[in-house]
This record gives C-alpha cells, sequence and structure tokens, in this order.
C-alpha cells in the first residue's frame, strides 16, 4: 500500500512518511471523492457532511505566542 501511495503522489521515501493515520485519511478522502462523483446529484453527500469528514480529519491547530513587533 505505502509503495503504491508513494507512486500516486510521486514524492520521494523520504519526504512524506505514510503512517497509519495519513493512510487512513486518504482512504476516507478517496471514498468522498467516490461518493461525489456519483452520476445523480442527489446520491452526492450534503456539503455540511462533507465538512465535519474533513473537519475530523484535521489537526487543531495551537498557534504560537504572539511576538511584539515594534
Amino acid at each position: 500500500m505505502e509503495e503504491k501511495l508513494y507512486s500516486t503522489f510521486d514524492v520521494p521515501h523520504h519526504t512524506i512518511e505514510f503512517n497509519e493515520e495519513i493512510i487512513a485519511s486518504v482512504n476516507t478522502v478517496v471514498e468522498l471523492a467516490d461518493q461525489c462523483s456519483a452520476n445523480e446529484p442527489c446520491q452526492r453527500p450534503a456539503i455540511g457532511y462533507l465538512a465535519n469528514v474533513f473537519s475530523s480529519l484535521t489537526k487543531q491547530r495551537k498557534p504560537k505566542q504572539p511576538t511584539c513587533f515594534r
């Protein structure tokens, strides 16, 4: 599976490490892409559903401490 991902994304092996979490996320995105390409619009997922799925794939960003500009 990893070799297929490396060739699909055309990246050198040392650039991205495909761990289980990344592979699961890629699979989720592939499944969503398949659902979104359904022939009939009524068979495609609602935008709210897509937003919820995508938001679950993101990590919470922790902002750095603000720096003072003088």
